[in-house]
């Protein structure tokens, strides 16, 4: 599992792979939505498959996310019902 980063270009509105391209997370985490802190140092993913949301240190001048050892779960861990969070607010 990873996280795509892409660099915009305003000029010509065209999206090229950043170097580099991604970022790992934990395999079988599914990375599903992303949300930026206002204050632009955090990014912020839903992962579907565990339940839970991480945090990244965002480096906007390289365009990079450092993951944190910030993890969040979405649900307690008795609960007995299929839950796949979808995005963040």
């Amino acid at each position: 599992d990873k996280v795509v980063i892409y660099r915009f270009d305003e000029k010509t509105g065209r999206l090229t792979p950043n170097d580099p391209a991604f970022t790992k997370v934990n395999g079988g985490s599914g990375p599903r939505h992303l949300a930026f802190h206002p204050n632009g140092m955090w990014l912020y993913a839903v992962q579907e498959i565990s339940n839970e949301v991480i945090a990244f240190n965002w480096d906007s001048a390289r365009g990079t996310a450092t993951l944190t050892n910030r993890t969040s779960r979405t649900i307690v861990n008795c609960h007995s019902r299929r839950s796949t969070p979808r995005r963040l607010r």
